[in-house]
């Protein structure tokens, strides 16, 4: 089961959400990556990998989202 803290933790928004954020997409990602390497092995339907696949992008596409706006942020804040 998931740890209650992870529940908790989400609730509260410190300042390096952000960055934990990012840190979680990567797991995420090396998830997925396991995921459709199983998947692979199992020979899945044509749909499971077509929807692994778009997980995937989505999830790259919001990481991009993320380092942009923490690069955007770090360069806003220099003098």
């Amino acid at each position: 089961g998931k740890l209650p803290g992870i529940i908790t933790g989400s609730l509260k928004t410190p300042p390096t959400a952000l960055r934990s954020e990012n840190d979680d997409i990567e797991s995420r990602i090396e998830k997925l990556e396991c995921y459709i390497a199983e998947l692979k092995k199992s020979i899945p339907t044509k749909n499971e990998v077509l929807a692994a696949d778009e997980m995937k992008e989505t999830i790259l596409d919001r990481a991009a989202h993320l380092s942009c706006a923490s690069l955007l942020k770090e360069h806003l804040q220099q003098p």
